[in-house]
């Protein structure tokens, strides 16, 4: 047989593969004995195939070393799962932003809070300044009105102070209200107050106090304006704890 007849049906390489039947194998190592051309062309076969075996066990050794396996066409499976957790991230990250966005707009708003609330501070503040140059002013005159004018009450001093303080009784005729002015009264202490006692026949009757937080610390001269419209004040006294139904006379601070 012909080396072209032994490649078109492919007996070399059963036989080097050792499928080839008993018959034509004997066939061909008869001609192999004869044939150069067929020899070598064998040997060059062979020789294929020992590259192909080499090559084939040094790739299967070294996805054993590393612990690669070969690659698998992802599944329909696993395609669903990622489009799944790719869907997960988006929302988180969406979620995410919007919270984001929110404590922006929230600290926005709570700083424009601030703000206003300063504003209005700042406005309180120059408010409660314009009240005290409004009462400095309104001291000031009642005090001037009183030096030059004889329609008031004088009070004289009592034994707590000996003869310092200066009391006296004036009324205003915007409010109808009757005012105590004093003048170098000493703040009383802590739990202490002043009380103020009006008399009707024998009974006493308490008009008012005045208490630290009532007094004004930046000056000697002090403005109250009696609680009820009435002008027959009688006695100021120093007293201490509650409110007595009767004036210590040992206690008099300003007596009409």
């Amino acid at each position: 047989m012909k080396l072209s007849e032994y490649k078109r049906l492919g007996i070399l390489e059963a036989y080097v593969l050792g499928v080839l039947d008993p018959e034509r194998t004997e066939q061909l190592e008869s001609d192999l004995e004869t044939n150069v051309a067929l020899r070598r062309e064998l040997n060059e076969i062979e020789g294929r195939l020992e590259n192909f075996k080499k090559n084939f066990t040094r790739s299967d050794r070294k996805e054993k070393g590393t612990g690669n396996s070969p690659k698998k066409k992802p599944s329909a499976g696993s395609s669903k799962n990622r489009r799944i957790v790719t869907g997960l991230l988006i929302l988180l990250v969406v979620g995410l932003t919007f919270v984001f966005l929110s404590t922006l707009y929230q600290q926005a708003a709570v700083q424009g809070e601030l703000s206003e609330t300063n504003l209005r501070l700042s406005q309180i503040m120059e408010e409660n300044d314009a009240l005290v140059v409004d009462r400095k002013t309104m001291e000031t005159g009642l005090w001037t009105a009183v030096e030059n004018s004889d329609a008031v009450i004088s009070l004289r001093a009592g034994d707590v102070f000996g003869e310092r303080p200066t009391g006296y009784v004036v009324k205003c005729h915007l409010t109808d209200r009757y005012i105590l002015l004093i003048e170098n009264l000493i703040p009383p202490d802590e739990g202490q107050f002043y009380q103020m006692w009006g008399r009707t026949g024998t009974s006493w009757r308490r008009m008012g106090m005045i208490q630290l937080e009532d007094m004004n610390p930046e000056g000697d001269r002090q403005a109250f304006i009696f609680p009820q419209p009435s002008t027959d004040l009688e006695l100021v006294t120093l007293e201490s704890m509650q409110p007595p139904e009767s004036p210590d006379r040992g206690a008099v601070v300003f007596q009409r």
